[in-house]
């Protein structure tokens, strides 16, 4: 009887192809905070910031009556006293009050979310502290999320190596490390970066931010056949640049190469040790007929 798993779906909802890249504010010791357009993940020359971020905080911000040129300006060019001119003309709309009190915790987070700029340890606790009220707080799902990925670059890029919440090459020794052994991210989910990439359930493909452009929910790529797959979150092979949600990379044959099955084995990678996999349960049971199904799409006979 087969064990009925949905494989890697967490990886859909944070590590998953749908991640939204976060960036756009470049901090220079001698200029301190400015907008870089060009700032962006570079998957197939995507600058996802641009496209897609952009378009998920208009929507949120869409019934508040405020324009494109206010919101924009807003998230990316008004000063402090600016946002305090804005947040007054806006006091009644709960959510533009909300953008305004992210945008200044994003800017006090921003000198700490880089490895070249030494970070005192108290200021980085309190902007931690702060960062992690402001989550709990938070009741809207994507302000969940915005306030939850600042919690996760502080921790990150904090100087203590043993104290980052992923393994990488800095801290790894090159080593697989044990799952949970690092702090959990804000959704108590251990290991969404490094230590192992991720495989998904989702083909691999060159043009999948095109493809999924206009796709608004479940923009999963259905296999066709069994490689390439889509791997996903960096390992503790890869520097820190590389440990991030929209690092994707096409699985390969050469990783179960030396495996001794006959015939060889779908999943063991016995070549590939920087490979893992999230396994959670489905909230409703499926069916033996469902899960039938389910194999047969992702498995591929």
């Amino acid at each position: 009887m087969r064990l009925v798993v949905l494989v890697a779906l967490v990886a859909a909802l944070v590590r998953g192809e749908q991640s939204r890249a976060c960036g756009g504010w470049a901090y220079d010791p001698t200029q301190g905070l400015t907008f870089d357009t060009t700032i962006g993940e570079p998957d197939n020359g995507a600058l996802y910031f641009g496209d897609e971020l952009l378009a998920e905080w208009k929507a949120y911000l869409r019934e508040t009556g405020v324009s494109d040129a206010e919101w924009k300006k807003i998230l990316f060019e008004a000063t402090d006293k600016e946002l305090e001119q804005v947040a007054t003309k806006w006091k009644s709309k709960a959510r533009v009050v909300d953008a305004i009190a992210f945008v200044r915790l994003a800017r006090r987070v921003e000198p700490f979310a880089t490895f070249d700029v030494p970070k005192p340890a108290a200021e980085s606790a309190d902007v931690l502290a702060d960062a992690k009220a402001a989550f709990a707080k938070a009741k809207d799902p994507f302000m969940v999320q915005r306030y939850g990925f600042q919690i996760t670059r502080v921790l990150f890029y904090q100087h203590d190596w043993p104290g980052v919440i992923a393994w990488f090459d800095k801290n790894a020794d090159y080593e697989l490390h044990a799952v949970g052994s690092k702090e959990a991210n804000p959704w108590s989910l251990h290991d969404m970066h490094g230590n192992v990439a991720e495989w998904t359930l989702d083909q691999y493909a060159e043009t999948y931010f095109q493809q999924m452009k206009d796709v608004a929910a479940d923009p999963v790529t259905l296999p066709v056949s069994r490689n390439p797959r889509t791997v996903k979150g960096g390992t503790y092979q890869d520097e820190a640049t590389g440990l991030r949600p929209a690092n994707r990379r096409e699985s390969e044959l050469a990783w179960n190469r030396r495996d001794p099955q006959i015939p060889k084995s779908k999943w063991w990678n016995a070549d590939a040790p920087f490979i893992g996999f999230r396994i959670i349960r489905p909230v409703k049971q499926p069916n033996p007929e469902e899960a039938e199904k389910f194999f047969d799409l992702y498995l591929i006979k």
